[in-house]
């Protein structure tokens, strides 16, 4: 899997290389501190994956998801950041992001997160899980304050949720 990486901190990002080269079925072809570079190397090229801080120097991550997600609907684009609020994650969801992990949660499984991703799931950090359950909770049936249009789950859906947000493993959750 090609892996195409935005992040301005250069501890999480080489934290994040480091961790991606450690899997031969993976490789970082593109690395950048800010939004603008990213932009314009994927106007011409398409990651399989695109991993992403939303809090970049230059613009907001989300500009880079979106234009990913609209040029490229193939690469499957992770959040990797610091937000944890509300307004951060549904915004990111909504612009085509399939996974929201925290920095802080990141270590060995980040590689096991991307092959997840990959495969069609969506890794989300058990904190940002019971965010995303807890809106759903309160959410109208037909728009939150802001607006954002409700989401509707089926019972298997917020099972699984609800054991991320619990602490379940995927494996857990699978075999329970």
């Amino acid at each position: 899997l090609r892996i195409a990486i935005v992040e301005d901190e250069p501890a999480a990002r080489r934290r994040l290389v480091r961790a991606i080269a450690a899997d031969a079925s993976l490789q970082v072809v593109a690395e950048f501190d800010n939004g603008r570079d990213a932009l314009k190397w994927l106007e011409g090229q398409a990651p399989d994956v695109l991993l992403c801080d939303l809090g970049l120097p230059d613009l907001p991550g989300l500009a880079v998801i979106t234009y990913c997600a609209d040029t490229h609907p193939r690469c499957q684009v992770m959040v990797i950041s610091m937000y944890e609020d509300e307004a951060h994650v549904i915004r990111s969801l909504k612009a085509g992001a399939k996974g929201y992990l925290l920095k802080d949660s990141l270590g060995s499984e980040v590689t096991e997160r991307i092959h997840e991703l990959a495969r069609g799931g969506s890794p989300i950090t058990p904190v940002i899980a019971r965010l995303v359950l807890n809106t759903m909770h309160h959410v109208a049936p037909k728009a939150n304050a802001e607006g954002i249009d409700a989401v509707k789950l089926s019972a298997k859906e917020v099972v699984v949720l609800t054991r991320i947000a619990q602490g379940f493993g995927y494996a857990e959750i699978a075999e329970l």
